[in-house]
């Protein structure tokens, strides 16, 4: 009923989906005959912050923690985006081997690994057990947990504070964005740099891609809500 990052209750429906089930709940063939939960997948536009988004929240119990099934490391294009992704961030704020690098909804770490190739400690945070059990096989050592203020308090005492915080295709997906900015300005130093990469609303509406509207992409992100969003937590 309130605006995830402004708290307005000032929401205008423009898009009803219907019910769905979550979209990326693959089912095996043993499976096929079960009931399938079916939830509203409505979309509106907050009239005060401008930011587009879900009314209706899926729990992240059922959409992260039953055998989540996307892995980064599928495609050799997607490796070689985050590699690159890892390098240019690098290069562009001088990070060496004294920085940590966190990644949040971090998958299976295939941008940790272009940090840590760089020379950079890292770590990764994600929800998804089964994928962190693959992770953690590849190296890349990982919390299993969703990150909240709680998690970034401990890591900055274990740890240190992070250097730079990375987050590709996961901030649109939080619910809770308060905890998330409360969660970051524990964690990131005040020198650092949170990087977030995520769909632009502008692309959803310019070419009709309602098939990225489900229930995993709570939010759809133009520039403008960040703003004022960003900068209740000194960013």
């Amino acid at each position: 009923m309130n605006c995830r990052m402004c708290n307005s209750t000032r929401l205008f429906d423009f898009l009803d989906l219907g019910f769905t089930p979550p979209a990326d709940q693959f089912r095996r063939r043993d499976q096929l005959l079960q009931p399938a939960a079916h939830y509203p997948l409505i979309v509106c536009l907050c009239e005060d912050c401008g930011l587009v988004q879900l009314r209706y929240v899926v729990s992240p119990e059922i959409l992260y923690r039953q055998d989540y099934p996307y892995e980064a490391s599928t495609t050799r294009t997607g490796q070689q985006h985050f590699r690159a992704f890892a390098a240019s961030v690098v290069e562009k704020y001088g990070l060496g081997e004294s920085d940590l690098a966190v990644d949040i909804g971090s998958n299976v770490g295939v941008l940790l690994e272009g940090f840590k190739a760089c020379g950079l400690r890292v770590l990764g945070i994600d929800p998804a057990t089964n994928i962190v059990r693959i992770a953690e096989r590849r190296g890349i050592e990982t919390i299993d947990e969703f990150f909240a203020e709680d998690v970034a308090a401990t890591i900055a005492a274990d740890r240190g504070q992070a250097s730079v915080i990375s987050g590709s295709n996961v901030f649109a997906h939080i619910d809770d964005l308060n905890s998330f900015g409360h969660a970051v300005d524990i964690l990131l130093k005040r020198t650092g740099v949170l990087v977030i990469e995520l769909p632009h609303l502008l692309h959803l509406v310019d070419s009709l891609e309602y098939d990225t509207i489900y229930h995993e992409h709570l939010s759809y992100i133009s520039v403008e809500p960040l703003f004022d969003f960003f900068s209740r937590f000194g960013m």
